[in-house]
């Protein structure tokens, strides 16, 4: 594969799918394994049903992949993949990336096992060093229910409509290798004291006792030179240079010794919460009010499900965002690709990151209990809310700690939301704890929608089909409109499915919908700002499927509206 080009007009390469997966954590040491692999399906006897060749990191279901089936619960899919390694390549350690396959992988080498993952959000590693020979075959054996299981899955559907999509199943993520010796770092993260001109590094590292000399650029200019050898290390920056979306300001560093070289960046910013317009609470970027306004962001493309089909298609996304006058993206039910995170740092927006849902959905429960007005069931109640099974509570669990463990070095990153619309809700009082028993330095959107427990830092709700209102008086959080809008306009010739037209208000013409659009913000989410609202997030950035209300067509060739309009009403709502 040289080049092709995909229906959104974006050239996919094979420089572009065998890219270094990790831009925030860079070695000198890395083999993609993307490309052409072989794959079987089989049916729930064991039988081949199909077999053929797919282009990894795209899954069975993509178009970009090649391969175009959709893998069904009772069946497996089984990818082989020959590869040899040079003597230099040779180390200590050499680990195996995954990093997204959905939903349980078994992992083998030459024959033998090595390994079992479940979770289709949350990558996994695998040390292989001691089952390597000259030439290697892997197989990766995977199995996806979709929504037949319990399993975190968000909006993945085996037969898409309205709001639910096609499923993503098998690899649709990098896989790659590294060689290492005994002692390298594992992960770091970088926190900020802004008011104190303070920043913590806080290092993991595969043994307990080690040292690194930590240099930290500034415009590729060293002005710190430390040595660390402790897990959490403080450095004074005076005069730092504050990172925000409209200054997106990133330093650089690299963090060597002898055994190991790496470099990264980080964002001189931190998050919390104070008072707004009239006293009200209200997140503050860097000590100063910020308003949240923002866009959901369901994470999918046409031709890829969800991966994205190369790194520009990622970037446009962002800049097409802030081109409208957003600060802030919601990544809705979704782990986006690493350099979806790197981008909105490097090009200055804020993320919002849900956690994908899972659990049984009972849509009496999740949608007609809510329209009734009936939200403030208890979520300790595991089977109304589909978490029955203490296992897949668990799973749930784990695939939080692994996220925002990973996630933490982007300053992007601002909330996480553990949970949406009560789908898949329990114990968030608990949770919430917990993810800032991991994250202190973050805030948290607890329970988004409805069925609010009053954890958290926002008293967050969905309203599409009432006038926005103010919030609750009762209520000391922040006041978060987590989702409302929704406006549709279905345009021929760049829809999904030219019969069908999914969205909360239609509109026929652009003008119509434009107009729509500034009057929603001009007369509601504007004096809403001024009584103390802490942020918005409008449905949404672009048509998913038959899902027809966003700012952009699913093929991201039409813009709905004149950017120009919309970023004149938006720049007004700031402090």
């Amino acid at each position: 594969m040289n080049e092709m080009y995909t229906k959104t007009g974006i050239m996919v390469s094979s420089s572009d799918i065998n890219r270094y997966p990790r831009p925030a954590l860079v070695r000198n040491s890395f083999f993609s394994l993307n490309g052409k692999w072989n794959i079987k399906i089989l049916d729930q006897a064991h039988k081949i049903r199909r077999e053929g060749t797919i282009l990894v990191p795209f899954s069975i279901e993509s178009a970009l992949g090649g391969f175009k089936d959709q893998l069904l619960p009772k069946e497996t899919a089984i990818y082989t993949k020959e590869f040899s390694l040079s003597k230099s390549f040779s180390k200590a350690k050499v680990i195996l990336h995954f990093e997204a396959v959905d939903y349980e992988t078994k992992v083998k080498l030459n024959g033998e096992d090595i390994f079992v993952h479940r979770g289709g959000y949350t990558p996994f590693e695998i040390d292989i060093a001691s089952y390597l020979k000259e030439t290697n075959t892997l197989e990766v054996i995977v199995t996806d229910p979709t929504d037949n299981g319990r399993q975190e899955r968000g909006k993945q559907t085996l037969k898409s409509h309205g709001m639910w999509y096609n499923p993503t199943s098998g690899i649709y993520g990098s896989v790659w290798l590294e060689a290492l010796n005994p002692n390298y770092v594992i992960d770091y993260n970088v926190t900020a004291n802004v008011h104190e001109q303070k920043v913590f590094f806080h290092l993991v590292n595969s043994v307990e006792k080690f040292h690194y000399t930590l240099t930290v650029y500034e415009n590729n200019t060293p002005i710190i030179v430390k040595e660390i050898d402790e897990p959490l290390t403080e450095i004074n920056l005076t005069d730092g240079h504050p990172w925000s979306p409209e200054d997106p300001f990133v330093y650089t560093f690299r963090l060597y010794n002898d055994s190991d070289d790496i470099t990264g960046y980080f964002g001189f910013r931190d998050i919390s919460i104070g008072p707004g317009h009239r006293g009200k609470p209200v997140m503050h970027l860097n000590g100063q009010p910020y308003f949240i306004n923002g866009l959901l962001d369901q994470g999918y493309w046409p031709e890829s499900g969800l991966t994205p089909p190369s790194q520009m298609a990622l970037k446009q996304d962002i800049l097409l965002a802030k081109k409208f006058g957003f600060n802030a993206i919601r990544k809705h039910i979704k782990i986006e690709d690493n350099y979806f995170y790197y981008y909105c740092d490097l090009l200055g927006i804020l993320v919002i990151q849900d956690m994908p849902s899972g659990g049984d959905y009972h849509f009496s429960m999740m949608t007609i209990a809510p329209s009734l007005g009936f939200t403030h069931r208890k979520d300790t109640k595991y089977r109304a809310f589909g978490r029955k099974d203490a296992s897949n509570r668990e799973e749930f669990i784990d695939m939080v700690r692994t996220n925002v463990g990973r996630l933490q070095k982007h300053p992007s990153i601002v909330i996480w939301t553990i949970f949406n619309e009560g789908w898949g809700q329990f114990d968030s009082v608990k949770l919430t704890n917990f993810v800032k028993s991991l994250d202190p330095t973050r805030l948290i959107d607890s329970a988004s929608g409805w069925f609010d427990q009053k954890a958290g830092d926002f008293n967050s709700v969905h309203r599409y089909f009432r006038k926005l209102k103010t919030a609750n008086k009762k209520d000391s959080r922040a006041y978060f409109i987590s989702e409302f809008g929704g406006y549709s306009l279905a345009l021929d010739f760049h829809r999904f499915n030219e019969e069908k037209e999914y969205g909360y208000r239609k509109f026929k013409t652009t003008i119509e919908l434009e107009n729509a659009f500034i009057q929603l913000y001009r007369e509601e989410v504007m004096p809403l700002f001024l009584s103390g609202l802490a942020g918005v997030i409008y449905t949404q950035l672009c048509d998913v499927e038959e899902e027809t209300n966003g700012l952009i067509t699913y093929d991201r060739k039409i813009e709905k509206m004149h950017a120009d309009k919309i970023y004149s009403i938006l720049s007004k709502i700031h402090y």
